[in-house]
């Protein structure tokens, strides 16, 4: 406590050597600029050992993707902003590589059979898609016909009436009988 070790009465009783030893205070500067660059020179040298550890494991599991020229690729729709869950991440069109900018990840892409613009894109807004099946279709896409279900035309009361039969002066007066299904008991 207070950069020194406290004197208790405990000490006393056990009879252990108190230090007398007086430092003065740029003594004591110096002792302590020495044990803290120590300190740094410890937790330098032990995160060096950490990051060291941390690329070789990752090196271990990265595999090298870089594209070829004529790739068939998707890119990033980053017009996007904000939460769109269910949005598409990638744009519709199909690009091709054109070229690679040097030995940096930069490449130089245009729509697949389309006269679009020329862009020059990051490799992390790339997509390969050679899985993708080419999709030229030149003829136009025919809708399907809509099928309209066919309703049945009942004889309306006017028609009925129009057909001059003598049973409509008298009106439709219909009667039903229903048959007692109850057993009687005598």
């Amino acid at each position: 406590m207070f950069g020194r070790r406290p004197r208790l009465p405990i000490d006393l009783a056990f009879g252990l050597p108190t230090n007398n030893n007086k430092v003065s205070h740029s003594q004591y500067v110096k002792d302590l600029k020495c044990r803290l660059e120590q300190s740094y020179r410890i937790a330098t040298s032990n995160a060096q050992k950490n990051a060291d550890r941390n690329k070789t494991r990752f090196d271990r599991q990265v595999v090298d993707s870089s594209l070829e020229v004529g790739d068939r690729i998707l890119v990033r729709n980053v017009k996007l902003r904000g939460k769109h869950k269910l949005a598409d991440k990638w744009e519709d069109d199909v690009y091709i590589v054109l070229r690679k900018a040097g030995d940096m990840p930069v490449y130089t892409v245009k729509p697949e059979g389309k006269d679009g613009p020329v862009r020059t894109l990051h490799r992390d807004l790339l997509l390969p898609c050679g899985f993708l099946s080419a999709a030229v279709t030149n003829e136009p896409v025919k809708q399907p016909s809509v099928r309209r279900p066919r309703t049945r035309q009942f004889p309306t009361a006017e028609s009925e009436e129009e057909e001059g039969s003598s049973d409509s002066e008298i009106g439709d007066t219909r009667m039903f009988f229903f048959p007692n299904t109850r057993a009687q008991c005598h």
